[in-house]
């Protein structure tokens, strides 16, 4: 009698205390290990937004072409930006992107504008991808590089090394996107109406349409 009432204790204490007690303990190691670095993440992430010039990002390197290859002649995309709104176009003739402001819009930012045009009317290859060409650019510069400092290792007279030395290459795009200004919104010659003649229809020209 007396072992079933102290075994009957032991599962009496292991639920009343170890219950609780464990289910403390899981709470405490979510709170810590989960739940509080979660929202520690969620608050950066709010406080600190994607910058607007890297918008509109080249998911893959196997981008969509335009199999027709023709540019669409009236596609216009809009966008806000912290400068204004901004129109955006791409004249074909002149092989650049044009485009219509109200306020002077910094280069970075109409590359995000150019991006999302070539995005939505999947014409990618209009875009010049300034930090590809970045990287083209400097494996050139290193190729020259090693290339001079072979040359200086057989060439042991010193006003040609010191000639190599003054010799570098600008770490500059050898390619990029064109813009170009047109005006302001309201000026936009995508929204006017094309003129059509107008002739004067007189008293002769009715005695014509009669005869």
């Amino acid at each position: 009698m007396d072992y079933a009432f102290f075994l009957g204790m032991q599962y009496f204490l292991i639920l009343v205390l170890g219950v609780p007690v464990a289910t403390l303990l899981s709470t405490w190691i979510v709170a810590n290990y989960i739940w509080h670095p979660f929202m520690e993440k969620c608050k950066k992430d709010v406080l600190s937004p994607i910058p607007y010039e890297h918008k509109y990002p080249f998911i893959n390197d196997d981008l969509v072409k335009d199999c027709s290859g023709n540019v669409l002649g009236n596609a216009l995309v809009l966008e806000n930006t912290k400068f204004g709104y901004i129109l955006m176009a791409y004249n074909d003739k002149i092989k650049s992107f044009e485009y219509w402001a109200d306020e002077n819009i910094q280069y970075r930012y109409l590359e995000t504008v150019a991006r999302k045009y070539v995005q939505c009317f999947r014409c990618e290859q209009l875009y010049v991808n300034r930090y590809e060409e970045l990287c083209k650019k400097w494996k050139q510069i290193q190729e020259e590089k090693a290339n001079e400092e072979k040359k200086e290792k057989k060439n042991t007279d010193v006003f040609a090394i010191l000639k190599s030395a003054k010799k570098q290459t600008p770490f500059i795009s050898d390619k990029a996107n064109i813009f170009i200004k047109r005006g302001r919104i309201k000026e936009c010659t995508y929204f006017k109406a094309p003129k059509t003649s107008t002739n004067k229809f007189n008293f002769c020209d009715w005695k014509k349409i009669n005869s």
